[in-house]
């Protein structure tokens, strides 16, 4: 079983970069949650041990891409120089908190009812879950571009260092959008 899905695991991560950018993040993100819906399904389904074998064939998308898929997020949001610190953030996040929550509610499921109702229900929650962000992705994709970038940066002040600053002298703060010094601040 391990081998299985460590040998399907190697081959996601040798070829996950291309598949995320053939199909794009949120198209992965959406067949990542079927795989895992197909998955918890077919455990639901197994009536012999040895079917087992082509379900752990899912750890390709459920490890392989989705491991891929939050570095390359975390770190086309993560501002200059702090990628690798909201990489650890998401990671410890999901496989930290995730698995936590997720194993409280796998074990009340667990103790209070049947342990194959324990599949079905996670893979009913994975088919709703691939439908919801689906439908968000298809609709947000209509959205025009420039309004979600005036939405984005409303509140956002940008504020740029003088680049010609000596190393002992304390940099002036500019406004970018007035290109001028704020002297407000200098007035005492």
């Amino acid at each position: 079983m391990s081998l299985t899905s460590a040998t399907a695991e190697v081959m996601a991560l040798f070829i996950a970069a291309r598949m995320l950018k053939l199909l794009g993040m949120n198209t992965c993100s959406v067949i990542i949650l079927i795989a895992f819906a197909i998955r918890f399904g077919g455990y639901y389904l197994i009536r012999r041990p040895y079917f087992l074998l082509f379900m752990e064939t899912m750890h390709y998308f459920n490890f392989g891409i989705l491991y891929v898929l939050i570095a390359q997020k975390a770190d086309a949001i993560a501002p200059p120089g702090l990628a690798g610190t909201l990489q650890g953030v998401v990671y410890g996040v999901s496989f930290g908190l995730g698995r936590g929550v997720g194993l409280i509610a796998s074990s009340f499921i667990y103790t209070h009812f049947q342990s194959r109702l324990l599949f079905l229900i996670f893979a009913i929650f994975d088919a709703v879950a691939a439908i919801f962000y689906g439908l968000y992705f298809f609709l947000r994709k209509t959205e025009p571009k420039k309004t979600r970038q005036m939405k984005n940066n409303m509140n956002i002040p940008q504020i740029v260092i003088e680049p010609e600053t000596n190393i002992n002298e304390e940099p002036l703060l500019i406004s970018s959008s007035a290109n001028r010094v704020d002297e407000a601040d200098f007035e005492q």
